[in-house]
């Protein structure tokens, strides 16, 4: 394959046109290199934000004349600004460069190019001007054929090592491929210790490996939301990238994400065509064999010592059949957890996503965290598409249908009383047992046994008699603090509790009757609503 490139053009080309043969130089073997990307007349002395870099500036010296400080003044902020060099008619209003300046242009590689006749400035932008709109051109038809090269390997299949060395052989431009999860990618191969070297950089410290490159040489593969990967060009010493470099560079990266795109849909959509175990799993019908072998797909042959289930309603319900939607958003789902070090099993089970995670070595509450931030993202970032969720019993075994019932357990109480802080089965605490008693049936009576009359009519708005009984309770039986929280006086507190141990009995007759009312208050909540005002 060919490698059509587009050429800088140097001071030194810039030298070799028609229009500067009479032209004297000042200028290093350094300062002859600079690249100029497009020539510009400029008689004032305040440059502020009139450039972007590699710009010739023409002038005539009419701005600064014999001002020695003006011309310095000027000089510094035009290598402050990266400009490309400074031609100088020495004919009507200066006659010479004081030594200063002379000296600053120097010490800074700066070119500067001399006339002592009077030139037609705009003869020389035209002559220019059409060299760069030539360039321009060039530019644009190159990265036309690039991007066909592209797509060509795009629709080939063979991957991204085969994409990038399409890319390499086209624009030169050595890469590296430095993805958040897995092996890097070197195109073309590096001598062995270049390339330990680069991996150990990155490894130590990838955000100050990411530093010691220009901006305009690596690019961020953004996809779903999350960063997957860098794409890097290799510095060549003493070269930085052209502008079809930088621009061949973006159509690059944007192909490279493509692929990482494709390749991660179609490992999705194997796994989920693949998945029968896993729901065999969670029922717990499934052999020792079969879980042997559908692990070792996802965590080897060693087996993590921490399982937990999560089990999250589907919220958009009009794409509940729609495989590529919850495909798209799995991949987002997968992407975090991994990036958080966990690693993770994903089915669509009874119109709910199920994932079955096996955690880096953390304590539980660490887990939690890790997982209602990866979960307030994903609600943030996907549409709503993941609704509420339910995080199951820890085990430290296989028996994964045992996390799975407790997190649907964990789903169930929210669907009674909302979503909660930290919806896990470990902070359920009694309501683990109301909705086993709701689940048995047992609940309703229970509640009547305990509440009696206060509860007979659970529909009525004055509810004032429960409520009190519940904030009685909540503050161990202190009336002041009781009656604060009511907003009501101490003396129609008194004729309150009065009226409720008049419908059943002494609340305090005994420890054990205090629990089961406490958790008839709780499971009336449950089953009719909260006893807030």
């Amino acid at each position: 394959m060919s490698k059509p490139m587009v050429q800088r053009l140097l001071i030194s080309d810039i030298l070799e046109r028609p229009f500067f043969q009479q032209a004297k130089v000042i200028a290093s073997d350094q300062a002859l290199d600079r690249t100029v990307t497009w020539v510009h007349i400029m008689e004032v002395t305040n440059v502020g934000k009139l450039l972007n870099g590699n710009e010739l500036i023409l002038s005539t010296g009419i701005a600064w004349k014999d001002n020695e400080e003006v011309l310095i003044s000027f000089l510094e902020q035009l290598i402050e600004k990266k400009a490309a060099g400074l031609v100088i008619e020495l004919v009507n209003y200066t006659k010479k460069i004081p030594n200063a300046a002379l000296h600053l242009a120097k010490a800074h590689d700066f070119p500067l190019i001399l006339f002592y006749d009077e030139v037609r400035y705009i003869d020389i932008t035209q002559d220019l001007h059409a060299i760069f709109l030539h360039q321009h051109h060039q530019m644009v038809s190159k990265l036309e054929k690039l991007s066909v090269v592209l797509n060509e390997s795009l629709l080939s299949g063979h991957g991204i090592g085969k994409l990038m060395n399409d890319f390499h052989q086209f624009t030169s431009l050595e890469l590296i491929l430095f993805p958040i999860q897995g092996k890097p990618i070197f195109v073309p191969s590096c001598p062995k210790e270049v390339r330990d070297g680069y991996i150990q950089q990155w490894q130590a410290d990838n955000n100050g490996f990411i530093q010691n490159f220009h901006t305009n040489t690596y690019r961020c593969i953004y996809l779903l939301g999350q960063t997957f990967a860098y794409l890097f060009v290799r510095p060549k010493e003493g070269l930085e990238l052209t502008e079809f470099e930088t621009l061949a560079l973006d159509r690059g990266a944007t192909a490279v994400a493509q692929e990482v795109m494709r390749t991660m849909y179609y490992e999705e959509q194997r796994r989920h065509k693949d998945d029968t175990w896993v729901q065999k799993w969670l029922t717990g019908d499934i052999s020792e064999e079969e879980l042997k072998a559908g692990l070792k797909g996802v965590v080897g042959v060693r087996i993590p010592k921490i399982t937990v289930t999560i089990v999250c309603e589907i919220n958009d319900s009009k794409n509940t059949k729609d495989d590529s939607h919850f495909l798209s958003n799995i991949m987002i789902a997968r992407s975090l957890f991994e990036d958080r070090h966990f690693k993770v099993i994903i089915s669509k089970f009874h119109n709910q996503i199920v994932f079955v995670l096996f955690p880096p070595n953390l304590i539980q509450d660490e887990i939690h965290h890790e997982i209602t931030d990866v979960f307030k993202l994903l609600q943030k970032g996907t549409g709503s598409y993941f609704g509420s969720y339910g995080i199951g019993q820890f085990i430290n075994n296989l028996n994964v249908n045992k996390s799975y019932k407790s997190a649907k357990t964990v789903l169930r109480v929210q669907q009674r009383l909302g979503n909660l802080v930290i919806p896990a089965y470990e902070y359920l605490h009694s309501y683990r047992t109301i909705a086993l008693m709701d689940e048995a049936g047992t609940l309703e009576e229970y509640v009547h046994f305990y509440l009696g009359d206060l509860e007979d009519s659970p529909k009525e708005k004055d509810k004032h008699l429960l409520q009190t009984l519940k904030y009685y309770l909540l503050h161990s039986g202190k009336k002041n603090d009781t009656a604060n929280s009511l907003f009501i006086v101490r003396q129609t507190l008194y004729h309150r509790l009065e009226k409720i141990e008049g419908i059943i009995g002494d609340i305090y007759s005994s420890h054990e009757k205090r629990l089961a009312i406490e958790l008839a208050i709780l499971g009336y909540e449950y089953l009719y609503g909260t006893l807030e005002n």
